[in-house]
């Protein structure tokens, strides 16, 4: 991260890390809640209309490659 942002203090970048770390899901997998927040967002900012959020995000995962 030092190399993308040189200004930054060493201690606020190892901090910044830390709260990125703990915001991924480790292994990494796709969780139907999530999208549908994401897809709230972008409603929320205008690039989404409501009645083109789907109903039901679970059909469009598959975390069968996780073990």
């Amino acid at each position: 991260m030092k190399k993308r942002f040189p200004a930054y203090d060493d201690t606020v970048l190892g901090m910044a890390y830390d709260a990125l770390e703990d915001a991924e899901n480790l292994p990494p997998r796709v969780d139907p809640k999530a999208m549908e927040n994401g897809d709230r967002m972008n409603i929320a900012a205008g690039f989404l209309k409501l009645d083109e959020k789907l109903k039901d995000y679970a059909p469009l995962t598959d975390n069968s490659y996780i073990k």
